[in-house]
């Protein structure tokens, strides 16, 4: 058995580096489409995505994967098959399709190493020229990010073009990849008796310090953690360790979910009822929600016309099916208002996904989006390629906006990857607008979508 890997280059090419490897024996186990491995090319060790597997390699002599960088595979087959068709409809390498859906955090970066050719520097050589080759020299190969911290004031790129040209140097752009842990925080428990305590502290300076560290941790009912107990207290680490070297107190480790809606209270809400023109909107979306295959729906309603509570409405019929649903807003518009009106009517099952997020809040969210824990998530564009494992549900709010176009490689519109994502996952796509674009228009005038309007606003009827 072979893999067929997509491997990430540390420079642009514009066709997909697609190349087989043997599979050794000891991790065939953990080699299946989508898993992330480091492969051999060149002299170079690399990172990539088994794309695929198969009986006969394309070529009559193939080298071994090295290793798996990450333990499930990182794509899973249906964004796979995605990536493949972006690639034909986008005419989009199929490696960087491939990359735009990584997880957060496990973006390759590009890096320069410089290694010496010479023994002794040459004595013809410019200053700056001269103290980047004797650094190379006593050091031995750096990176481009140590020299620049080796030779503060030193103009490095000017005197490594320079060397590089007399052959004294050699400069190679490699390939790093950054992988987001967990985050993992460390508790602190009580395990003594207060009868224990006094023999237990008996010779220790400070006694009051500790006893308040103590009882401190003897008000809690669960394991605390430890920048708690030390902005509770005013202790130190030295405290803790004293403490648990005399078996007053335990350590533990738990894992931090890392979710900027994790501090905030959201009380459920009630659906409203209806205006006749949502209700009649709704009566043909509902049925919709049953099918498997459908056609993507246009909501055009005025500003103010309720269509949020028709998102809301649909998603909750998603739920109830035990499937997930995907609510796409701009960019700009991804406010704490939108987030606390899903939040408020799905509390504890909303997830976020967008640019202003650290990358280890999305590695999380990506994390528990794939293992179900997470049923909606409302984010930007780049959350389409978040790894449902049920979705059932795509809206696309505002979906005239143009922050929907993906302005970098691989070029792309939101619109038509989300109708192809929903037709592959038998989901129905929604997309919402006040004043939809040309396309959208057009083709619900054709039939290609269907067409539901809401001309009149909620407060015009009460």
């Amino acid at each position: 058995m072979y893999a067929r890997v997509v491997v990430f280059l540390p420079f642009r090419s514009k066709t997909t580096p697609l190349f087989d490897y043997s599979i050794p024996p000891g991790i065939a186990a953990s080699i299946r489409p989508g898993a992330l491995v480091l492969v051999p090319l060149r002299e170079m060790a690399l990172p990539g995505i088994v794309l695929a597997l198969t009986d006969t390699p394309a070529v009559p002599e193939t080298r071994p994967i090295q290793s798996v960088l990450y333990p499930d595979p990182v794509l899973d087959d249906g964004l796979l098959d995605l990536a493949q068709w972006m690639s034909r409809e986008t005419l989009a390498p199929l490696h960087q399709c491939v990359q735009a859906m990584l997880p957060p955090g496990l973006r390759a970066t590009v890096y320069l190493r410089l290694s010496p050719l010479v023994d002794t520097a040459p004595p013809d050589l410019p200053d700056p020229a001269a103290r980047l080759l004797e650094t190379l020299i006593q050091r031995g190969a750096l990176t481009s990010a140590q020299v620049k911290r080796a030779l503060k004031g030193v103009d490095v790129r000017r005197a490594r073009y320079y060397l590089q040209k007399r052959s004294l140097i050699k400069v190679e752009r490699l390939l790093r990849l950054n992988i987001v842990q967990p985050k993992v925080a460390r508790l602190a428990r009580l395990i003594a008796p207060r009868a224990q305590w006094e023999t237990l502290l008996e010779g220790l300076r400070n006694v009051v310090l500790y006893q308040g560290i103590l009882e401190f941790l003897a008000g809690e009912t669960q394991p605390v953690e430890v920048e708690v107990v030390y902005a509770e207290t005013g202790a130190k680490s030295y405290h803790l360790k004293m403490l648990a070297e005399r078996a007053l107190i335990a350590f533990s480790h738990e894992e931090v979910l890392r979710d900027p809606l994790a501090e905030m209270i959201f009380t459920p809400d009630q659906p409203p009822v209806l205006i006749p023109e949502q209700q009649a909107a709704w009566d043909a979306i509902e049925p919709l929600l049953q099918e498997t295959v459908s056609v993507p729906i246009l909501l055009l309603g005025v500003t103010g016309s309720g269509k949020t509570e028709l998102y809301m409405r649909a998603t909750a019929q998603v739920l109830a099916r035990g499937r997930q649903a995907l609510i796409l807003v701009p960019e700009i518009s991804l406010t704490p208002q939108t987030v606390h009106r899903f939040a408020v009517r799905f509390p504890g099952q909303v997830g976020l996904w967008h640019s202003a997020m650290s990358d280890g809040e999305r590695f999380d969210t990506w994390r528990r989006v794939r293992n179900g824990d997470v049923a909606v998530v409302v984010g930007a564009r780049s959350a389409l390629f978040a790894p449902f494992p049920n979705l059932g549900l795509i809206v696309m709010d505002e979906e005239e906006d143009t922050s929907y176009k993906q302005s970098r490689a691989p070029y792309f519109h939101t619109r038509e990857v989300a109708a192809e994502l929903a037709r592959r996952r038998g989901a129905l796509l929604i997309l919402g607008s006040a004043t939809p674009s040309l396309e959208a228009y057009a083709r619900a005038l054709e039939g290609r979508y269907r067409l539901l309007e809401m001309p009149q606003r909620v407060m015009a009827h009460q």
